[in-house]
């Protein structure tokens, strides 16, 4: 009988401990889901960025009368964080058309804005 009851703990125990393995798979595999969507989201948040310092620039060219688009090199900040941006600027109709997109690690984010 004390055989019997040996074997029952012992098919227990590793039940017990299979089933904690796997709650740590699975918790582990949440939390690396989550880093890489958050490493996504800050990824897509540095183009936004970079697109909106295209817009500021723009708008310090269309001030200075400057109506032809430009093109910036590469910025960078350190060897983690860099990204370009293009700003496109053009007249149609008597308005002036802000096209400012940023790029960082292969996310792209674009704005638009007119200026009268």
């Amino acid at each position: 009988m004390l055989k019997q009851e040996d074997g029952a703990i012992t098919i227990f125990v590793l039940s017990i401990f299979l089933a904690l393995i796997i709650l740590v798979g699975g918790v582990i595999e949440l939390i690396t889901s989550q880093f890489i969507l958050l490493e996504k989201e800050e990824d897509s948040l540095q183009a936004l960025y970079l697109a909106e310092s295209g817009l500021e620039q723009a708008i310090v060219k269309v001030e200075a009368g400057e109506f032809n688009g430009f093109t910036t090199e590469e910025i960078t900040v350190d060897e983690e964080y860099s990204g370009t941006y293009q700003v496109i600027i053009t007249i149609k109709d008597g308005e002036c058309q802000v096209i400012s997109t940023g790029r960082f690690k292969g996310k792209q984010h674009v704005l638009k804005i007119t200026i009268d």
